[in-house]
């Protein structure tokens, strides 16, 4: 992984924000079950499927939510690769959100997405209703990927329960 941004991951963002200013947090919403640890993949499009199946599985998306954001890899150059080892998946939420949640998938073994030089390891899928509720998630995935020694940690989980004990306290 190339760490050339090392000590600017998402400060851009995080200028002004403390932790006492975001009202929701990761653990807010994510539930355990939509946390998962993988071997590996052998395509992008294999890891994008795996990242949204919790939510397919438990009601919060539909397929086309799957496809869009497989769509908008392929259309815009997988723009959602925020920086080496991170992926925030996301599409429209009218192309099949039903109820706002997120997925964590962390893989062992890095995989570029189309278009991007950067080794993704952990994705979080945002699957958000409406707009007030994306901005709030998104402050708080800053505010966790502005630490650099918690992102660090987050890459080396070896477990479910530890990656979501991590993304939670």
């Amino acid at each position: 992984m190339n760490n050339s941004d090392s000590g600017f991951r998402f400060r851009y963002i995080c200028i002004n924000l403390k932790k006492e200013d975001i009202f929701m947090k990761i653990g807010d919403i994510l539930k355990p079950e939509n946390v998962t640890v993988i071997d590996s993949v052998k395509h992008w499009k294999s890891a994008v499927e795996v990242a949204t199946k919790p939510l397919i599985d438990q009601g919060y998306i539909t397929h086309e939510y799957t496809d869009a954001i497989i769509d908008n890899a392929q259309k815009y150059n997988a723009y959602f690769v925020l920086c080496p080892g991170f992926a925030l998946l996301h599409a429209e939420s009218s192309r099949g959100v039903i109820e706002t949640q997120l997925s964590v998938t962390l893989s062992m073994h890095p995989f570029k997405f189309p278009g991007k030089d950067d080794e993704v390891q952990l994705m979080i899928t945002l699957a958000a209703k409406d707009n007030s509720e994306h901005m709030e998630v998104m402050q708080s995935i800053a505010m966790l990927l502005a630490d650099e020694e918690k992102f660090k940690t987050l890459l080396r989980s070896s477990s479910a329960d530890d990656l979501y004990k991590l993304l939670t306290e």
